[in-house]
């Protein structure tokens, strides 16, 4: 059962429009686009800088750290999935217990 927007905001949930975001969703949301964005540009420049130190044309140098970068949106991208699927979410009773709501009879069976 959904609880409304309301008593969501009074639990202390995230609203999105009218629907409830697990706790800590955006927070990690927020981290991994930021990674998404620094990684990449920062491994690109990085690998760049090294292999044209080490000898390598500024061509190949440049194909060789885009071809590190998307490896690295990759490896980003893998994260985010991962995490997303270890994600663990408060069950129901707990978060009527949250909001100050009385567990039911079923929630006190079951605990």
């Amino acid at each position: 059962l959904m609880a409304t927007p309301r008593e969501s905001a009074l639990a202390g949930d995230t609203m999105i429009g009218n629907r409830r975001v697990a706790p800590g969703v955006l927070p990690k949301l927020a981290f991994f686009s930021v990674l998404m964005i620094v990684l990449p540009l920062a491994g690109f420049f990085a690998c760049s800088a090294a292999l044209q130190a080490s000898g390598f044309g500024s061509g190949r140098a440049t194909v060789y750290s885009a071809g590190f970068a998307v490896l690295l949106v990759n490896a980003v991208m893998a994260g985010y999935v991962w995490v997303a699927w270890h994600e663990k979410f408060p069950e129901d009773g707990e978060q009527s217990q949250a909001s100050g709501a009385q567990p039911s009879e079923e929630d006190a069976k079951t605990k």
